[in-house]
């Protein structure tokens, strides 16, 4: 009598059972071609290694940052300022909001005051609570205008505020020294 005709009549079921319970190894799985499915496969499943990759591109000793170092403390700054670093802008956000906030003036030259106005707040207190989002969606609509005019559509809303926040810091940091 075959397994399936004793299930079918109820001879044996309680065996077959129990040995279907404690087993734990899985028959062997093949491909169409008859080929055992995990063979060619090293250890844990990888692939096997057949061609080794060329080695990537190293940074020289000496090569100079892609950005300055102002900018990658703003970067780290406006990570603190926004909360989380889920979605947090980049120092490329950060370049061309500078650049569009000196509108023509030096970077160096622009104070807390020209920023605020720029952005359409009246305080640094309130700018944070923008960053940090404890503003509402329509309090963040004071800082759609400059949004606008910058061509990164990752520089509105939170991420400007906290893009806004960290230049606010580093010049005052600057100015206390």
């Amino acid at each position: 009598m075959t397994p399936v005709e004793q299930v079918m009549t109820g001879d044996g079921i309680t065996e077959q059972v129990k040995k279907a319970q404690t087993s734990t190894k899985r028959a062997p799985v093949k491909n169409l071609d008859g080929t055992p499915s995990g063979a060619g496969k090293a250890k844990g499943g990888a692939a096997a290694k057949t061609a080794t990759k060329p080695a990537g591109k190293k940074s020289k000793a000496g090569s100079r940052p892609r950005y300055p170092e102002e900018i990658t403390d703003a970067v780290r700054r406006a990570k603190q300022a926004r909360g989380t670093t889920n979605g947090a802008p980049g120092a490329k956000q950060h370049v061309l909001t500078r650049k569009h906030v000196a509108a023509g003036d030096k970077v160096e030259n622009v104070t807390i005051d020209v920023i605020l106005a720029a952005a359409g707040v009246k305080t640094v207190k309130r700018l944070l609570s923008h960053a940090t989002g404890g503003t509402t969606r329509d309090q963040l609509k004071e800082l759609r205008p400059l949004g606008k005019v910058i061509p990164d559509t990752f520089c509105s809303g939170r991420n400007l505020a906290s893009i806004l926040v960290a230049w606010v810091e580093q010049i005052d940091a600057r100015n206390k020294k």
